[in-house]
């Protein structure tokens, strides 16, 4: 395991570093702007993250947001945690709203196609969450709510 990736994860699963949390998406975007989206805290860490755009589900303008991801199948998913603040992120109602968003994964844009994940399959991907990303299960605890899941898969002829 990188250690870079061990050391995020420990923080990650710190209480007291929920106090930064409304920081890190600012850092997460300035980064991205400095570097024309070369750099993110995710790609410093060594975790898997995607930069993912989707409309505003009322203003219609494009939305993005910086985003830990767990690589699945020829897709993958993304879990709105909101750093366990009690209400969901925005980003996931907009997602919910879209026939479609745009990723950048590894340094290619494919558009895709949201998918929420329920019942059983999320419990089951829930388990490989936590395992990319130990912090998620305090930050359900300090939410009370369960987060939305979500698949992202590129259309067909997008796969990449």
């Amino acid at each position: 395991m990188n250690p870079l990736a061990a050391f995020a994860r420990f923080l990650g699963a710190r209480p007291w570093m929920m106090k930064f949390a409304p920081v890190i998406p600012w850092v997460e975007r300035f980064l991205a702007w400095l570097t024309s989206g070369r750099l993110s805290l995710l790609r410093v860490a060594r975790l898997p993250g995607v930069q993912l755009t989707v409309l505003g589900r009322k203003s219609g303008v494009p939305r993005t947001t910086y985003l830990l991801c767990v690589p699945y199948g020829n897709g993958c998913i993304v879990n709105g945690s909101n750093w366990g603040r009690p209400n969901h992120p925005a980003w996931t109602a907009n997602l919910m709203a879209a026939e479609t968003a745009e990723v950048v994964y590894d340094g290619s844009t494919l558009t895709v196609r949201a998918r929420q994940i329920t019942g059983p399959e999320r419990a089951q991907l829930w388990q490989e969450l936590v395992r990319v990303w130990p912090g998620y299960e305090m930050e359900h605890q300090f939410s009370g709510r369960e987060s939305r899941m979500f698949l992202l898969e590129p259309m067909a002829g997008d796969a990449g």
